[in-house]
């Protein structure tokens, strides 16, 4: 892991960002996250990690660090960005629990044929694309299955 922050500092300071601990700490936490993220949720998690970094200074960061390809943005809900790692992550497209929030990761084979046709089909050059599949999830489902029964029983 040390390797790779170091490469990461080479990249940062090659674009003129200059190194701070509270980047360093940033950097080394984000590094750790498996998962999607947002400003406020770092900032949530570095609070419980007793890490004191303000929001601004994440909000500040989290562009310098997608500009040097550490993170992406994966999602935008509203006004909010959601980020992941950049390392080593396969092409993969998202569904979306509009009720939960919660994400899930998915690659279809399928579907990458399907959007491949697309392109030759209207004479375009692939460089990018997203998908994002919203529903409810199972989990959501079963609680407004078990609310519902609830409320008939009464």
């Amino acid at each position: 892991m040390e390797q790779l922050i170091n490469k990461y500092w080479i990249k940062l300071s090659n674009k003129g960002i200059k190194y701070t601990r509270q980047r360093d700490l940033l950097l080394k936490n984000i590094l750790e996250i498996r998962e999607h993220f947002n400003a406020d949720l770092l900032y949530v998690m570095l609070k419980a990690r007793e890490i004191n970094i303000s929001r601004a200074t994440i909000y500040r960061t989290l562009p310098l660090f997608e500009e040097c390809d550490i993170i992406k943005k994966a999602l935008q809900d509203k006004n909010r960005y959601y980020y992941e790692v950049s390392i080593k992550k396969q092409h993969h497209d998202h569904l979306i629990c509009i009720e939960c929030g919660k994400i899930t990761e998915f690659y279809s084979n399928k579907i990458e044929a399907i959007q491949k046709e697309i392109y030759k089909n209207y004479s375009y050059s692939p460089t990018s694309h997203q998908m994002i599949l919203k529903g409810v999830c199972d989990k959501c489902i079963r609680k407004r299955n078990e609310n519902n029964t609830g409320k008939s029983n009464k």
